[in-house]
């Protein structure tokens, strides 16, 4: 979306954190990046639901995310 700045110091974060990305150029990952839907969300917002099948993953560029699991019929935060 307007206003997304992958910068140098951005992309090589993103490198160092997430491992798939990890043996890319940097050239190579600011491709793959900037190929990529980018998806803002909103504060509360579910992302995806526990069970739901996957077919596709999630890069964190900004922001804070809140991984929860139900456990014995209670919300448990796994990650904050």
């Amino acid at each position: 979306p307007a206003g997304l700045n992958l910068d140098a110091a951005i992309v090589q974060k993103i490198a160092n954190k997430v491992k798939v990305f990890q043996g890319m150029t940097p050239d190579c990952l600011m491709s793959t990046l900037a190929m990529a839907e980018h998806l803002p969300h909103k504060a509360g917002e579910v992302v995806f639901n526990e069970g739901d099948i996957g077919s596709s993953f999630h890069v964190l560029i900004a922001g804070e995310v809140v991984v929860e699991k139900m456990r014995n019929e209670q919300v448990v935060s796994l990650a904050a």
